[in-house]
């Protein structure tokens, strides 16, 4: 309940959307004895990821998690690691909760930490280098550019608006 309240609050989602989305999808896989998750590169992916990894140490699995990390516009499975979770929770609550910039085992994660941050903190500067070429004057236009030009984020329609009215 306490990770549920506490992803709620960092995602600004209710509690039932989190629990559709994402908690009956863990219960499900969780089950089997081999877990594999496939994830992107971006921020959203990775910051998702650690979520998930962190869940799966404080409900105490133990087994090796294999992730695909994958180009989501070739559509295709770049590396796989495995990892355990062990120190997920640690670093989940040091980076989502805390706001920490912590160095991780996790490269990707690390080299997506400043776009999180930037995200979290509805850093103005950065949006606007985003729409530095962005011919919109409406929100739901600058929506589009940024869902079209930009893939290190990671963002949907929802947290790209939020972004730009913070």
């Amino acid at each position: 309940d306490e990770f549920i309240a506490e992803r709620c609050k960092t995602h600004v989602e209710t509690r039932e959307n989190s629990k559709t989305i994402t908690m009956d999808f863990v219960e499900q896989i969780t089950a089997d004895k081999n877990i594999r998750l496939y994830f992107g590169t971006d921020m959203f992916c990775q910051i998702n990821l650690l979520t998930i990894l962190a869940y799966l140490e404080q409900i105490g699995y133990n087994k090796p998690v294999k992730i695909c990390l994958c180009d989501e516009k070739q559509q295709m499975v770049t590396s796989t690691i495995s990892v355990r979770v062990h120190g997920m929770h640690q670093l989940y609550t040091q980076i989502v909760v805390e706001r920490k910039k912590i160095e991780t085992p996790n490269e990707y994660l690390n080299s997506v930490l400043d776009l999180y941050f930037n995200y979290v903190h509805k850093d103005k500067d950065v949006l606007e280098q985003l729409l530095v070429d962005c011919t919109a004057t409406d929100i739901q236009g600058k929506i589009d550019y940024l869902l079209q030009t930009d893939t290190n984020y990671g963002l949907g329609n929802t947290q790209w608006q939020k972004w730009l009215e913070s």
